[in-house]
């Protein structure tokens, strides 16, 4: 068995940026701990749509001409982290305590 580093990597790096991007605009002094819980979602989030998109369920609603690579991971993974868990269609995150 092989494992697929690359493409662990470039959906990780596309999880994190979708995540930065997503996060930082929010971003206030003293919340590191919930900047680094939001990170972890967004890297969680992202592997989860790029493997129900590798299988073939698209929660994105994108048809790419490019149908695999390094380059697909990496941007399937990152709109996921940045569009969250609201993909999935679950139940509500709960209310921020602000």
């Amino acid at each position: 068995m092989t494992i697929p580093y690359l493409t662990l990597a470039a959906s990780a790096v596309g999880g994190l940026i979708g995540g930065l991007i997503r996060l930082l605009p929010g971003l206030r002094r003293g919340s590191a701990r919930r900047f680094l819980v939001g990170i972890a979602v967004a890297l969680i989030v992202c592997m989860l749509v790029f493997g129900l998109y590798a299988v073939g369920v698209n929660v994105l609603r994108v048809d790419p001409k490019v149908k695999r690579g390094a380059a697909l991971v990496f941007v399937i993974s990152a709109m996921g982290a940045y569009f969250g868990s609201g993909l999935l269609g679950g139940p509500k995150p709960p209310p921020s305590d602000e």
